[in-house]
């Protein structure tokens, strides 16, 4: 078994991989129900910076989380476990 066997599933997941979902999860476009899909994913000074795309709307956006809303997340996510984790 090695370290990383024994670390919780939910805490494997990387912070950047845990905001990206969050962002596809709040983010549509318009009232379209559908999940966007994330094109980029770039590193800013404040947090990160996601180019979404949705196909069947021809749509492409941008939207920013902060490092501070990225905290936030990712300590609501490991607070919730791995059942809560879809």
């Amino acid at each position: 078994m090695t370290q990383t066997d024994k670390v919780d599933p939910v805490l494997r997941h990387e912070p950047a991989d845990v905001a990206t979902e969050h962002v596809r999860g709040i983010e549509r476009h318009g009232r379209c129900p559908s999940r966007p899909w994330v094109q980029d994913t770039t590193p800013t000074a404040s947090g990160l910076a996601f180019t979404l795309s949705r196909s069947a709307h021809n749509a492409l956006w941008t939207t920013g989380i902060t490092a501070a809303e990225i905290t936030a997340v990712v300590a609501a996510f490991v607070t919730a476990g791995p059942n809560a984790a879809s």
